[in-house]
C-alpha cells in the first residue's frame, strides 16, 4: 500500500485593523526588538509547512515590508478584511495549493509559538491514525491556536459567514472530528491585543 502524501499549508491572518491597539498596527508592534508578525514568520519558515500564505489587508504595504522573503512564503490580499476575520480565512483557503491536504489557521498576533510547537501539530495531522479532521492544541484544558483542518473541511471554511468569529462555527458543527493535542506550556494561548 503506497504511503500517504501530505501537503500542509499555513494561513497566517495579518489583515486586521488592530482596533484595540489604538492607532498602531498590531502586526508591526515591536516584541523583543522586532515586529510581531516577524516573530511568527521566522518560526514558520523553520517548520515543515509546505507553503505559508500570509493574508494581508489593513496597511498592506507596511505589513508586507515586514514579511521575510522566502520560497515557501506567499502574500495575498483580502480586499474585504474590514468585514471580519472569517473573510481572511476564506481568502486564504481559496488560495491554497491544489495539492493541499491540510491547512492551519495561524494568528499573526501570537509571537511566542516556536517552530517546534508547529511541527508537533504537523506531525499529529500527518498520522492517519490520529487525524480526525480538526486538530486543536490545548494547555491545561484551554483551547488555543493554531487550528488545523483537513481538506474535506475546506468547503465549510469557504462558506463561513462574514464575522470576527473566525472558524468557530465549523468547530461547533464538526465537534466530533476534533482531536486535541496537549501542550506543556501556554504559548498557544498567548495572543497580544494590547500594548505590553
Amino acid at each position: 500500500m503506497p504511503e500517504e502524501t501530505y501537503f500542509i499549508s499555513a494561513i497566517v491572518l495579518a489583515a486586521g485593523m488592530s482596533t484595540r491597539m489604538g492607532s498602531e498596527n498590531k502586526m508591526l508592534y515591536p516584541v523583543e526588538g522586532k515586529p510581531m508578525i516577524r516573530h511568527v514568520m521566522d518560526a514558520l519558515i523553520e517548520t515543515h509547512f509546505d507553503e505559508i500564505i500570509v493574508v494581508l489587508g489593513h496597511e498592506e504595504g507596511l505589513v508586507r515590508d515586514a514579511i521575510p522573503a522566502h520560497e515557501k512564503v506567499r502574500c495575498i490580499t483580502n480586499e474585504r478584511y474590514s468585514s471580519g476575520m472569517s473573510t481572511s480565512i476564506k481568502c486564504g483557503v481559496h488560495h491554497l495549493d491544489k495539492n493541499c491536504t491540510h491547512c492551519a489557521i495561524i494568528l499573526g498576533d501570537m509571537p511566542f509559538i516556536r517552530a517546534a510547537d508547529f511541527d508537533l501539530l504537523i506531525q499529529r495531522v500527518s498520522d492517519p491514525e490520529n487525524d480526525l479532521g480538526i486538530t486543536v492544541p490545548t494547555f491545561e484544558g484551554k483551547q488555543g491556536h493554531p487550528i488545523f483542518f483537513s481538506a474535506d473541511l475546506f468547503a465549510a471554511l469557504k462558506s463561513l459567514p462574514d464575522s470576527d468569529r473566525g472558524a468557530k462555527s465549523v468547530l461547533r458543527s464538526h465537534h466530533d472530528q476534533i482531536q486535541f493535542v496537549s501542550f506543556d506550556h501556554d504559548c498557544i494561548l498567548q495572543d497580544i491585543d494590547r500594548k505590553l
